[in-house]
Order: C-alpha cells, then structure tokens, then sequence
C-alpha cells in the first residue's frame, strides 16, 4: 500500500515598507505557459513569480518585492546582478523543500552539482498549473509537481497552495499549503529547512 505523506505547511512571509494604493485594486494571478511562469501582480504591479524554468532543480518564488517595489531577492544565479554574492547557487528565491528524502538531497541540488555526484540527489519537476483564482485581497495558485531523482523515477507527487494577499496599505504576504503522495512503500523524510511544520505519515 502506498504511504500517504500529508504536510501542512503554513508559511506566511510579510512584506512590508510602504503604501500601495487604494484597496479596490484586485491580486492578479497570470499564468505563463510559454515563459514557464506564473506572474502574481499585486495593485497592478509584480509581487512575484512562480517560476519553474528548465535550468533550475525545483520551482520557486522569484523575484520578490515589498510593498514599495524593493527587490529583495538576490539575482544569482538566475538574474545575476553586478556586485552580490555568488555562493549557494541553490538559493534562489523561495520555495518549499527537504534536505533528505530516501537518501537523496533535494535542497542543496543545482547546476553546480557535477555529472558524477548528481546520483546523491533529487529533483523537483513541475507538472502543471492545477488552478488560479485571482481577487480583490487575496489571489490563489494550486499546482502541482513531482520528486524524482536522477534517473527521472517519481519518489513523491506534491500539490501545493499559494496564497497571496494584501492589506491594501502597507503589507502583502504569501502562504504556503503542500499535500505529498509517496510513490514508494518505504519513503523516508529526514529532514526539513522549514522550521515550523507538521507532518502525518499513514502506511
């Protein structure tokens, strides 16, 4: 029987640094399929982006702004800028991963990793957008996206809610909700960046 791996993740990050206009302004949620995005437009303006470009190891939230427009995410290594930082080029953006599922590394994955080491980790693959729903104080995206590790086989399916919302004023704030379906009888969670989360494992 497969094992059902349920995590709710409740992630909510605020942005905040300056006024936005009036309130009567909608949260645009604006797929992409040919850019391999999904732009979330905020008072007519870019939030941030769901991206999911074939160069990266897993989809992400990138860039993102605050309130007032501040980029505060870096460029490397997918814009690089002139003058940041070029460590961790898995750090890009944000996004929702663990450190070790069945003995591979989906966190620390990118195209740093050479071709003989690649075996030692997994992959994240977006599949496809599930649905949008764009609103006056809150726009929602449902995707979904497999676990895979270097031979292309499925170890974990994952569904995963955005919600983004906005006060009208000050602040905008992104949420995060993921359901995952083992493909293995045996699947093994280690470990977790994200520190505050809960998980249930059904076998």
């Amino acid at each position: 029987m497969k094992s059902l791996i349920k995590i709710i993740v409740f992630v909510t990050v605020a942005f905040g640094f300056g006024a936005c206009g009036s309130a009567s302004k909608s949260i645009e949620v604006l797929p992409d399929a040919s850019q391999r995005k999904v732009d979330i437009l905020y008072h007519g303006k870019l939030f941030t982006s769901y991206i999911y470009p074939a160069d990266l190891e897993k989809p992400v939230l990138y860039p993102i702004h605050t309130a007032n427009g501040t980029v505060i995410t870096r460029g490397f290594p997918h814009d690089p800028r002139p003058n940041e930082r070029v460590d961790h080029p898995h750090h890009v953006g944000a996004w929702f991963n663990f450190g070790d599922v069945n003995g591979l590394d989906f966190w620390n994955n990118s195209y740093a990793i050479p071709n003989d080491k690649k075996h030692e980790y997994g992959s994240i693959r977006h599949t496809n957008v599930i649905s949008t729903q764009s609103g006056t104080k809150r726009g929602e995206l449902v995707v979904a996206a497999v676990w895979i590790d270097h031979t292309e086989t499925p170890l974990l399916k994952e569904e995963t809610k955005f919600v983004f919302s906005g006060d009208g004023d000050r602040t905008k704030s992104s949420s995060c909700f993921a359901l995952f379906v083992a493909g293995l009888n045996n699947m093994r969670l280690v470990k977790c960046p994200i520190s505050s989360y809960e998980r249930w494992l059904d076998s």
